[in-house]
């Protein structure tokens, strides 16, 4: 998997970069924009409880985390997803992205996905995080196909997400950690007629009132650094103001580290 840094996605403090697991960076120019919304705003709809767990960041105490370089604060993890913490995503690729403190540069981080029916784990990765100084927005890209040859991430089911990082690999209670649930969903026929004929523009719109997140989300990333409004607005309609004092940047490309999953389990 990879994880990268977004580089197209620009504030203080905020850039991205790529776990494969798959992490990357997005850097948008929202730095010390004025924000105006367009004349047709873009607004997630609120899709309402799915049976997601809170998104919040946490640990086994709040404080001194880390050996002791940061306290604890809701915004060191912002996971970049709508008010009802669920991910839908069309495609045959589920994406992550999380805004990530600059303390966190250079700690290990792990990816954690199991099937929220079963209860099987899917999917468990771990890499290095780079220099979130400047690109602190991080992609998580999971695979689209198993190890099995079959779809990582099955349509009608859903799956909860842990993105964690790594304080002490002998304490892992004290990993800093969000977590979600994505679900894969289809689309109409109509749906797919309209997106062929639709400006980029038009097609955040689309995937918007559908309820599809990733692709909603993606799409207006693509569009950060020549419709910064867009993203601004797509991120307030889902209570994400505080992603807008942050930045990003394009992808940097790199490969994980092999690496064999440790007996600690998240979600026990």
């Amino acid at each position: 998997m990879n994880f990268r840094a977004l580089t197209n996605f620009r504030a203080p403090w905020m850039s991205a970069k790529k776990l494969t697991m798959a992490i990357a960076p997005v850097a948008v120019l929202l730095a010390n924009m004025a924000v105006t919304l367009p004349s047709h705003a873009v607004d997630f709809p609120d899709t309402g409880d799915r049976g997601a767990p809170s998104s919040t960041a946490g640990g086994g105490t709040r404080g001194g985390w880390c050996e002791g370089e940061m306290a604890w604060d809701e915004n060191s993890l912002i996971p970049m997803v709508p008010k009802n913490n669920v991910s839908t995503f069309a495609g045959e690729q589920a994406s992550l992205w999380i805004v990530a403190a600059p303390e966190f540069s250079h700690r290990r981080a792990e990816i954690f996905v199991r099937n929220a029916q079963t209860n099987e784990v899917v999917y468990i990765e771990e890499d290095t995080l780079g220099d979130l100084t400047d690109a602190p927005v991080i992609q998580v890209d999971l695979p689209a196909v198993a190890a099995t040859g079959e779809p990582l991430l099955k349509a009608d089911e859903s799956y909860f997400w842990e993105f964690a990082v790594i304080c002490n690999s002998g304490a892992r209670e004290h990993d800093y950690y969000v977590r979600g649930l994505m679900q894969p969903v289809d689309t109409s026929a109509a749906l797919v007629e309209q997106l062929d004929t639709a400006t980029t523009e038009e097609q955040v719109e689309l995937y918007a009132g559908a309820g599809i997140w990733q692709e909603t989300l993606s799409t207006a990333i693509q569009l950060a650094e020549s419709n910064p409004e867009l993203l601004a607005d797509l991120l307030t309609s889902v209570g994400l103001d505080e992603v807008l004092t942050h930045s990003t940047e394009e992808p940097s490309n790199y490969e994980p580290s092999n690496y064999e999953p440790s007996s600690y389990e998240p979600y026990n």
